[in-house]
């Protein structure tokens, strides 16, 4: 059985040891984990493949391999958009987001939009049509968090996802080539029709973010999705962690009870069927119960046990 837990592992700058957390608010999680064996551990940087690890862990799961000059990212576009596998056009998405404008730059401090409803992601959608169909852009709802873009041209832009970029200057990741002008004038202008829309004055108005810009990623082409096997438990994945470590925590304490039963037996013993795979941003751990063929090859020093790798 596999168990996937996104998010378990704490960025770096927080100076926060994810370690030293899951031994005091997870006591289950704590003692399988640190005497289980790190089987593998994956490096992913944001540059490189521009989506997090447990998003790039998904997209490898279910099959998809990105063509040599656009980054794994681009599969985003098909995997959330839930496109059919002959779907003619590259998938590229608008992720509405909220973004926070410093003496810094801007950034997405949070990816995923609080208690966004269809109704209020439509009535967005429905105030920029006129503008849209004045372009030579043509905009599609998905779901309440995102919409499908289709450009009249090939656009092709490293992709990077809103979460892959979390707390960072979006500016280091946009794409300024001349080829897109047309896009960000376009986008310039839902930006100021949405500064006083009614939705973000009641947003706003109820201590929540506005949505006052759209974020273009994706770009691949539809394929035949693999279905993946596991347990996903992705309480922690969207919780504005530098906010909120206090929620971080009481949810950590809400997975380390409901996973007790998959590693653990009647008698408390571990189970050896079990490999658990946990997440950061950029570094996702396999870890396994080590039987004794790993320990008489292996050893069991500190390079097998996971927080080597943090």
């Amino acid at each position: 059985m596999n168990i996937i837990i996104p998010g378990l592992i704490l960025p770096k700058e927080m100076n926060i040891k994810s370690f030293d957390m899951i031994q005091t608010y997870a006591p289950y999680l704590y003692e399988f984990i640190n005497t289980s064996y790190a089987k593998s551990n994956f490096s992913n940087s944001t540059e490189e493949n521009g989506c997090t690890a447990f998003e790039k862990w998904k997209l490898k799961s279910c099959g998809f391999e990105n063509e040599k000059n656009q980054l794994f990212s681009s599969g985003l576009g098909p995997f959330l958009a839930k496109t059919e596998p002959n779907d003619p056009y590259p998938v590229w998405l608008l992720e509405l987001i909220h973004l926070d404008v410093g003496i810094n730059g801007a950034t997405i401090s949070n990816p995923k939009i609080e208690k966004l409803d269809s109704r209020e992601s439509i009535s967005l959608l429905e105030s920029i049509l006129p503008i849209i169909r004045k372009s030579e852009f043509k905009i599609e709802f998905i779901s309440p968090e995102r919409w499908r873009l289709f450009p009249p041209y090939n656009i092709d832009i490293e992709s990077f996802s809103p979460k892959s970029i979390t707390g960072k200057n979006i500016n280091n990741f946009l794409d300024y080539k001349p080829k897109l002008s047309n896009w960000r004038k376009l986008l310039n202008e839902i930006q100021i029709m949405w500064n006083k829309h009614d939705v973000n004055i009641n947003r706003l108005n109820n201590g929540l973010d506005t949505i006052n810009s759209l974020w273009l990623y994706g770009g691949a082409m539809s394929w035949n999705f693999k279905k993946y096997e596991g347990i996903i438990l992705d309480d922690l994945e969207n919780i504005e962690i530098y906010d909120n470590i206090e929620l971080w925590i009481n949810k950590l304490a809400n997975i380390d009870l409901s996973v007790k039963s998959h590693l653990f037996s009647k008698n408390n013993k571990k189970k050896k069927d079990i490999t658990l795979t946990i997440f950061g941003t950029d570094i996702s751990i396999e870890i396994s119960v080590p039987n004794i063929f790993k320990r008489i090859i292996y050893g069991y020093g500190r390079k097998n046990k996971w927080q080597y790798y943090l």
